[in-house]
């Protein structure tokens, strides 16, 4: 069901209730057992939220449609499934006494999970359990305290509790069952906090009035496939340039955003492809970002930057609570205020410029200051607790030893 969420079906609240099933076999299920059905459950759940990565391997390289498939179950095998697996072992070891936190730190240990396979390593952002709310404003503001993780935390908490009240309709135990109306309250109480702070935030936001600056937005749908072969250099230049021209002639505006493939070329460079940028530019007063490759140490070596110039043809430079401007190839393009509404956005599949006014801000939130602070602590806390609970263990048995 976490497949729901997300385009193209987009039924954002089952995933308040779509890992339900899940953990309920964490629970009642062996350790091998658990292992094998997180990773079951996970890979499905992948290939359902990114079914166009098999085939555009296929597509892209021109490559067999099983090595694309074998790509697909190796990315998962090196950027989801151990860390899924650790997270059905700890939630296990963490349920092994009734406790009324419980559902709070599975749902912290959860989003230690997801900071942990997005940092470590390779790094894999795909399919974050929070995305699926982008949606939903009053509860996402959160993130500008807790990024992603928080509303991560908070899905995984709600899971967690209903399967808590499940399983404690059957327990033998009144502890147990204090413990599941204990995690329902303060699941709760953690939802109305993060509710009411969203709240709080989004008339802080659509009250602030400062100067603001027309944006336009490039996006040439041009054929993905033929942008990096070498008979096609720079070619890309004329079509975005021609776009982009058509745009500001009747409508200047102060900042003309490309996407990150727009620039086939090394700008830094191809003096005489940043002179022809420089009279489009002068000439309408604008600054561009673009993206483009860069060279490295070594001419083996090339980067995937983005590159801002301003209206002389120069190179000027190359988050958090700011407005975002998506700029793709082929769509959609869009700008998404501060709150996280998309304010406007174009079709995919068209050659189209986006026109839309940002407000700047100056402002930086603590996610900016302190980055992944409360995901730290999200991978901290679960395991300080797992350590108290085996270092009490430790001391009965020392006692009933001794006596």
């Amino acid at each position: 069901m976490h497949g729901l969420g997300f385009p193209l079906a987009r039924v954002w609240w089952i995933e308040w209730i779509a890992f339900v099933p899940w953990f309920c076999a964490l629970r009642v299920s062996g350790p091998l057992a658990a292992v094998v059905l997180s990773g079951v459950t996970t890979l499905l759940g992948s290939y359902y939220c990114t079914p166009w990565l098999p085939r555009a391997v296929a597509d892209y390289y021109q490559q067999p449609l099983i090595l694309g498939l074998l790509l697909f179950g190796g990315v998962w095998a090196l950027t989801v499934g151990p860390y899924v697996v650790a997270f059905a072992l700890l939630y296990r070891r963490l349920a092994r006494r009734p406790r009324i936190l419980l559902p709070l730190l599975g749902g912290m240990a959860w989003a230690g999970m997801e900071l942990a396979r997005t940092r470590l390593f390779i790094g894999d952002p795909f399919g974050l359990f929070g995305y699926s709310q982008v949606e939903q404003l009053w509860l996402v503001q959160v993130a500008d305290i807790t990024g992603v993780y928080g509303i991560s935390a908070v899905l995984a908490a709600a899971n967690i509790v209903i399967v808590e009240l499940l399983l404690a309709r059957h327990a033998a135990s009144d502890a147990a069952q204090r413990a599941a109306v204990g995690g329902l309250l303060t699941v709760a109480a953690t939802v109305a906090i993060v509710a009411a702070y969203g709240q709080l935030r989004l008339r802080q936001l659509t009250s602030v009035a400062e100067a603001s600056g027309t944006v336009v937005i490039a996006q040439g749908n041009l054929d993905l496939g033929a942008q990096w072969k070498r008979e096609f250099y720079g070619t890309n230049l004329d079509a975005y340039m021609r776009l982009t021209a058509n745009a500001l002639r009747d409508h200047p505006a102060a900042l003309v955003v490309w996407p990150e493939s727009a620039m086939t070329f090394l700008i830094e460079t191809e003096p005489s492809y940043r002179a022809a940028l420089a009279s489009l530019l002068d000439h309408y007063g604008s600054d561009l970002i673009a993206g483009g490759p860069r060279l490295g140490a070594t001419p083996e070596q090339h980067f995937n930057s983005a590159f801002l110039l301003g209206p002389d043809g120069r190179l000027r430079a190359v988050e958090q609570r700011r407005y975002l401007i998506r700029a793709s190839t082929s769509g959609p393009s869009a700008i998404i205020t501060p709150t996280g509404d998309i304010a406007v956005h174009s079709a995919p599949g068209h050659a189209v410029t986006v026109r839309g006014t940002i407000e700047p801000h100056s402002d930086l939130t603590f996610y900016a200051r302190f980055g992944d602070a409360f995901g730290l602590l999200c991978v901290l806390v679960p395991l300080l607790v797992l350590a108290r609970d085996d270092i009490r263990q430790r001391r009965v048995g020392f006692k009933r030893s001794a006596g």
